[in-house]
């Protein structure tokens, strides 16, 4: 399969299109009212699965209307094909998969490599201390893109709990708990953070330390994380550990560049 179908598939919007176009071809506003973007944004989309040959346009009078492409489709059903042999659980190479990932879960360790991550903000040190202390202005960027924060209340001392929830644009959701372990006003925050799994367990335990210091007009903020007690699910949320924190903080960066998204919404 080529690399376009690959990077075409590997959107939860664009996924979501294909769904909805598996009843009958739509137009771009009939597309809209079933997702989670704006028109524009799903324009975009349709224009790389239009690229990618998964869907193709099918004009009707004046309008526009987006289906599948047959062609497309029956690639991916061909290299998904190519995998046949492991669709029986009790073929000889499931068998042999199985085994090592058996193999593997056992060897997992209970730490990962810690990373560090600086940012300079261009905001003032008390505005970007707020960005994280505040439940309102911490949920408009304390997730990746197209994701929401519904849920999200700080308790912002040592001692103090923390509860947030991400939820992705198809309705799944991402719950975590947490701990302030030290806040130190507008200088320090550190805490104890664990992503839950689907039985409300920990994943790992994510030892976070977040310093403040003035940089010229704006501020430096230095981010240091190290996960502990790793549970066997917990592979994939690693991997995406730090380039998920580099995306918060570009996104806390965006977010403080438009005074007016930076009123307190209430949790």
């Amino acid at each position: 399969m080529n690399e376009e179908l690959i990077i075409a598939l590997a959107e939860s919007n664009r996924l979501r299109i294909l769904e909805l176009l598996r009843e009958r071809p739509l137009a771009v506003q009939e597309l809209t009212e079933h997702l989670p973007i704006s028109q524009p944004q799903v324009s975009k989309h349709l224009r790389v699965l239009t690229t990618a040959g998964l869907i193709r346009v099918y004009p009707v009078a004046q309008q526009r209307y987006y289906g599948i492409d047959p062609v497309g489709m029956k690639k991916i059903f061909s290299w998904s094909e190519s995998f046949k042999s492991f669709w029986d659980a009790k073929s000889e190479i499931a068998s042999i998969y199985l085994e090592a990932v058996r193999a593997k879960q056992a060897s997992i360790p209970t730490r990962a490599k810690p990373f560090s991550i600086t940012r300079i903000i261009d905001a003032p040190r008390q505005l970007v201390w707020e960005a994280w202390t505040v439940p309102g202005l911490l949920a408009q960027w304390f997730a990746p893109d197209y994701y929401t924060v519904p849920v999200c209340k700080l308790d912002v001392k040592a001692g103090g709990a923390i509860k947030l929830t991400m939820q992705a644009p198809d309705g799944t959701s991402f719950p975590m708990t947490g701990t302030y372990t030290e806040v130190i006003p507008e200088s320090k925050l550190r805490s104890l953070q664990s992503p839950l799994d689907e039985n409300g367990k920990p994943l790992f335990e994510l030892d976070l330390s977040v310093l403040f210091s003035d940089e010229g007009k704006g501020t430096k903020v230095s981010v240091t994380a190290s996960a502990h007690t790793v549970s066997s699910k917990a592979a994939p949320h690693l991997a995406g550990l730090q380039p998920g924190w580099q995306q918060n903080l570009a996104n806390l960066e965006r977010m403080l560049s438009h005074p007016d998204l930076t009123k307190e919404v209430n949790m």
